[in-house]
């Protein structure tokens, strides 16, 4: 009797050691700020994936105007992309996420493209994120700011993917983007933002980039855009952002 509870013992203590090997984590979303050369405090939302491991992609998301100030809860409360993540509406990302705030003395991503190349990379080096898999995208603002950052930083990006952003149709933004897969999506209702910008500019692009494409949604407007292009199953979006590699 006494040597049949010691190898029941001896079972439960070798399960107990080998359960936090197996345990699965949920995923999270986090209120973090890092010091940049630039800011003092540079406030975003970190999403870890659940059952994190080495190596995996990293998604950058730039909010739009609306998402300005000091206050996290912004971002979840008045942008498309950061409140379906925190709602479970995206289901379980396979990737980090994160969703820099711009300060409110700020006109636009722009003027923070060092620090957002300062976090990208603090990131990196914390999770060990793949460099071949670190994709941008956002939405008005937000969508200017993906052209904008990724015309400055093009080989830090795997793929971008603008939302009802501006970009000028110079050669200098063509050659920049011409080695990168490029997903824009406008709405032709749009009175904010003219949505031709994006679709001469990518005309101009596939005659360089044949991974250069975009989407029009016809009859819809500037705040249509985000609920069509992230939601959408066909399009899937942040699987296509998340799998394309440099």
């Amino acid at each position: 009797m006494k040597r049949m509870i010691s190898i029941v013992l001896a079972l439960v203590l070798i399960f107990a050691l080998m359960t936090p090997l197996y345990a699965a984590t949920a995923p999270t979303l986090t209120k973090c700020s890092i010091t940049t050369s630039e800011l003092a405090t540079f406030n975003y939302l970190l999403y870890t994936p659940a059952n994190a491991t080495p190596n995996m992609p990293l998604l950058v998301y730039l909010h739009g105007g609306s998402g300005k100030g000091d206050n996290l809860d912004l971002l979840t409360a008045n942008d498309g992309f950061p409140k379906y993540l925190q709602d479970g509406t995206l289901g379980s990302i396979p990737a980090y996420v994160v969703i820099p705030q711009l300060p409110s003395s700020k006109k636009g991503w722009a003027d923070v493209k060092v620090s957002l190349k300062e976090l990208i990379n603090s990131i990196s080096t914390t999770y060990a994120i793949n460099a071949k898999k670190i994709s941008l995208t956002g939405h008005s603002m937000g969508g200017t700011g993906t052209w904008s950052i990724a015309v400055s930083y093009p080989g830090l990006f795997s793929c971008i993917a603008p939302l009802s952003g501006s970009i000028q149709n110079t050669t200098a933004n063509v050659t920049a983007l011409s080695k990168m897969p490029v997903w824009a999506f406008v709405g032709y209702a749009d009175t904010i933002v003219d949505p031709t910008q994006s679709e001469n500019f990518i005309t101009s692009l596939k005659a360089v980039n044949s991974a250069a494409q975009i989407t029009i949604f016809d009859g819809a407007t500037h705040f249509d855009v985000p609920a069509l292009t992230y939601l959408d199953k066909n399009i899937n979006i942040v699987n296509w952002l998340i799998s394309n590699s440099k």
